[in-house]
């Protein structure tokens, strides 16, 4: 039985994972996305499957990407049989309406080529190798945003985060953060395993920046960055994040997190390789990157472009938006600053982020 205060959390859900700043292939994609991300939402809160299914019928994702798709049904199956009005989800012909992408955009290219060569500036690899992956469940990946609360450039939250070990299989679940009904903020916390660095940028930093994000707001509904353009945003941040951890573990010497930062950084880039493919000015963008494309992005160019542009006009831009508090905005220029004072390679992206400012700011 649905209450009244939990009909109107899903409701406005439901509106938010509908509204995409997007048209054809790529909204029907997006969307898709989305409604698998309000599906986990329902099964962690024991919701009913039907406010999902009413939503689906609702929309058309004829064009949706396959292997969205495919997600989408394979969570849904996990609360009985999938009404036959879902779009099919054969991963075999996943590509066949990414047509988002047209035409290389230098904006793109040149955002790209900051948040390479900073990269390049990283730690490559540790002698001893990375190190033991450790089960994220259990609390230890709980722990790692812990320990990293203190570091964050953000108020901490009124109210601690809820974590939740789930069965669900970690390919069906992309934005594990989220507000629920009853819980609050809740991150998901499924059986992968990673190192104790990884699980420190990525969860510590990246996600934790997410969660105090999310607190920012009223978390007894939906919040603005948890669905279309305000994801863009607090992605955008998040990555500043990353972008200030390897930054200042250039200045302190920290090879661990160099390491780890330098991929995370070089596999965000990776995520634009459907539309740095275009021969010419990219070629020697696509031959340092060394990484094969994934998979998941061709579709959601607007989402890829998020974790590189967007932390490129953050740092130009004084971390500033409409969806970000001042005092995050200022606690992040001022982290920022001292970095750049530390150490020439943070000087020289800092550089080229204003440099492309002047030329893109207003693309």
């Amino acid at each position: 039985m649905v209450t009244a205060s939990e009909s109107r959390f899903w409701s406005a859900a439901a509106r938010a994972a509908s509204a995409v700043p997007a048209v054809g292939a790529e909204r029907q994609s997006w969307i898709t996305r989305n409604l698998t991300e309000f599906a986990l939402m329902l099964e962690i809160a024991d919701a009913p499957a039907e406010l999902l299914d009413k939503l689906v019928q609702d929309h058309d994702l004829s064009l949706a990407n396959r292997r969205h798709t495919d997600r989408l049904r394979r969570l849904r199956e996990r609360r009985g049989a999938v009404p036959v009005w879902y779009p099919q989800g054969s991963i075999g012909d996943d590509t066949a309406h990414d047509d988002a992408v047209q035409t290389v955009r230098p904006e793109v290219v040149s955002a790209a080529r900051a948040i390479l060569a900073f990269a390049e500036q990283l730690e490559a690899a540790l002698p001893g190798g990375p190190g033991p992956e450790l089960e994220v469940t259990g609390g230890h990946g709980e722990a790692a945003v812990v320990a990293r609360a203190d570091w964050r450039p953000l108020p901490a939250p009124a109210t601690p985060h809820t974590f939740v070990d789930v069965d669900i299989p970690p390919d069906l679940i992309w934005r594990a953060w989220m507000v629920l009904p009853d819980r609050g903020i809740t991150r998901v916390v499924t059986g992968q395993h990673l190192t104790q660095t990884d699980m420190d940028v990525w969860m510590g930093v990246h996600d934790g920046i997410h969660l105090d994000h999310v607190a920012c707001f009223d978390t007894t509904t939906t919040t603005p960055i948890e669905f279309g353009s305000g994801l863009l945003v607090t992605e955008a941040l998040a990555m500043s994040g990353e972008l200030l951890a390897g930054a200042e573990a250039l200045a302190a010497g920290d090879l661990t997190t160099q390491v780890t930062v330098r991929a995370e950084l070089i596999e965000r880039v990776g995520r634009l390789l459907p539309e740095l493919t275009e021969p010419g000015p990219c070629a020697d963008l696509v031959a340092r990157l060394n990484v094969t494309a994934d998979r998941e992005f061709p579709a959601l160019p607007t989402v890829a472009r998020a974790y590189v542009v967007g932390p490129i006009r953050m740092i130009a831009g004084g971390f500033t938006d409409p969806l970000i508090p001042d005092s995050v905005s200022t606690l992040f220029r001022d982290r920022w600053a001292r970095a750049e004072l530390a150490h020439p390679a943070v000087r020289s992206i800092g550089d080229d982020a204003r440099a492309w400012y002047q030329e893109f700011a207003t693309v």
